[in-house]
This record gives structure tokens, C-alpha cells and sequence, in this order.
């Protein structure tokens, strides 16, 4: 059982194995989280939601177990796992196919262009060869008969290579299984905000606000996530169809870090093109301007970190779009 400060009610949060195998055995194996309310609303998770939780308190602990008793686990189970089917397998799938297929062309273009290479040089040989027995040079034949052999086992070889790499391209997604069950609480003895936490909920909400009216202005349809949802605030869907994911952060005068999650820096790297972090920029009561600024990470945390810290100045100089508000 574990807390998520941001939620306002319990869910469950599956973590479900997924692989996928081509002919020889396993290509990849990934643990997909999936979040169902006790609504049935089901939600992915992210890549380690777990890292943005913590544990109960005792007297969390005795009220979610009283939760956890009245549950329709079955029902919630199923719910999970359809979507996990539908959707994070399909896509574990996709990314895995785009790679792999990318990885063969590569391999086949090399192995064509090596043995073409080869099969052109001994057919060359044996022709020269055959002209020299012709004119009647003693060992000639013998010589263009053992080129034509090299040249055809050459043609051989690479047509059972073709045939293996072009197999190797066969994929196939198996059924995700169940490996853990989280049982997710929001936090049950609301204490009053720090007035620091209030002064930051404040800026966050004025910079979210400040995206969406932003983001309409630009033609997109943009739509506000659920409180926590993992990795991002805003999806914003272009005119071409395509979504971008944003990630916004508002900062008053004197801010000089910004701190984003692990869970924020994985869903960063897993979509590169498309996911951006916003900086908008305040007087404390208004926003200023907005920051657009791709991907400012090229790896991930280190194992233990669960979230790392940004120097405001140097992500203000790698944005992509600023904009007036």
C-alpha cells in the first residue's frame, strides 16, 4: 500500500509483464503499469509510477485496508488488463517492430552489398578464366569451373541469409501477466499547505492555465491531464493529428532550479519528438512568457535518484519557441 499525494481517490495500480519473442526466444521484456479507480477509469501509469509515491502512515494503512475490503478486484483486473492488451502491449510492440525491422534493413543492406560484391568478383574470374582456356592455357578450365563454384556458393550463402534476416523481422506480442498489485491511496489526514506549498500550487495552476489558453491560440486542441498523471500536464493534439506532451512548470522572480521526476524524465526520453517541457514565467500574480524547451535530458537518472534538478538559466537557453503571454 502506498500514498500518492496528488490523488484525491484510491486505485490500483497493476504492474503487468509484457513480452515480446521472434522465432529464436525473447526480443523484449517490459513491466507495464496500468491505473484503475475504483470507478473501472482506467489510465497508464508510466514507466516506474511507484517512484512518485511513498508509504503509508499507520493510520493510512488501518483506513486503506478498510478501502481495500470492499473492492471488486475481479472486475478492476479485467478492466486493467483489457487496456494493457489494447493499448501498452500494442504499443511495447510497435516500438520493438520499428527497431528490429530498422536493425535488419541495416544488416541486409551490409550483407548484400558484401556478398553482391564477392559473387561479381568471381564471376569476373571465372569469365577470365574461360577466355583463357579458350586460347588454350593449360589449368584455365579447372580455375573458371572453381570460380563459378565460389560464385554460385556465394549466391547460396546469401540467399539463406536473406531468408534468415527476413525472418528475423516476424515478431509477435504474448499476453501480459500479472506480476504486482499496488494498492494506491490518496492521503487521509489533510494537514494545512505550507505557505511555501500554497505559493507553488498557486504558480502551477497559472502556468497550466497560461498553456491551455496558449495552446487554442495556436490552433491545437489541447486537454488538461488528471492531477499526477504521470509525466506530463497538458496533451495537446496538433492539426496534422499528431499529440505533443507537456510537461509545464511555472516559476516566479528569484527561481533558479527547476526539478523534474524520474517518472517525467523516462516519459521524456521514451518520446522525444513529442514531448516538451514548458517553463512559463511570472510576477508572482501573472504569467509573463512561455518556454518551450524539448527534451533537456539524454539519459536516464541514476537508479537511486527519483528526481533530478535543472538550472533554470541553462533550459531558458536551449528553448525552442518563447512566447509573450
Amino acid at each position: 500500500m502506498l500514498v500518492d499525494e496528488e490523488a484525491t481517490e484510491p486505485r490500483i495500480v497493476l504492474a503487468l509483464e509484457h513480452g515480446v519473442e521472434d522465432a529464436r526466444g525473447p526480443v523484449s521484456r517490459r513491466l507495464l503499469y496500468v491505473g484503475v479507480s475504483l470507478k473501472g477509469e482506467v489510465r497508464p501509469e508510466g514507466p516506474a509510477p511507484y517512484l512518485d509515491l511513498r508509504p503509508a502512515t499507520e493510520e493510512e494503512g488501518r483506513l486503506g485496508r478498510e478501502l481495500a475490503g470492499r473492492l471488486d478486484l475481479p472486475r478492476l483486473l479485467e478492466k486493467a488488463e483489457a487496456y494493457a492488451v489494447e493499448h501498452l502491449s500494442r504499443e511495447h510492440l510497435k516500438e520493438v517492430r520499428r527497431q528490429r525491422e530498422a536493425e535488419v534493413d541495416r544488416t541486409l543492406k551490409a550483407v548484400r552489398e558484401r556478398l553482391i560484391s564477392e559473387i561479381l568478383y568471381w564471376d569476373s574470374r571465372a569469365a577470365e578464366e574461360e577466355r583463357k582456356a579458350q586460347a588454350g592455357k593449360v589449368a584455365a578450365k579447372a580455375r573458371a569451373e572453381a570460380a563459378r563454384r565460389r560464385a554460385e556458393e556465394l549466391r547460396e550463402r546469401l540467399r539463406r541469409r536473406e531468408e534468415e534476416l527476413l525472418r528475423a523481422k516476424h515478431i509477435r506480442s504474448l499476453p501480459p501477466r500479472l506480476s504486482q498489485i499496488i494498492w494506491v491511496i490518496p492521503p487521509l489526514a489533510e494537514s494545512p499547505l505550507a505557505p511555501e506549498e500554497e505559493a507553488r500550487r498557486r504558480l502551477e495552476r497559472l502556468a497550466v492555465e497560461a498553456v491551455l489558453r496558449l495552446e487554442r491560440r495556436w490552433g491545437h486542441e489541447p486537454r488538461e491531464m488528471p492531477p499526477g498523471w504521470p509525466g506530463y500536464d497538458v496533451e495537446s493534439r496538433l492539426p496534422d493529428g499528431s499529440l505533443r506532451f507537456l510537461e509545464v512548470k511555472g516559476k516566479g522572480p528569484g527561481s533558479s532550479v527547476v526539478t523534474l521526476s524520474r517518472t517525467q524524465i523516462l516519459t521524456g526520453l521514451n518520446k522525444p519528438e513529442a514531448w516538451f517541457l514548458v517553463v512559463v514565467e511570472t510576477d508572482g500574480e501573472r504569467a509573463l512568457r512561455a518556454h518551450y524547451i524539448p527534451a533537456p535530458f539524454q539519459r536516464e537518472p541514476d537508479f537511486a535518484a527519483t528526481s533530478v534538478n535543472y538550472d533554470l538559466g541553462e533550459l531558458l537557453a536551449r528553448a525552442r519557441w518563447t512566447v509573450e503571454l
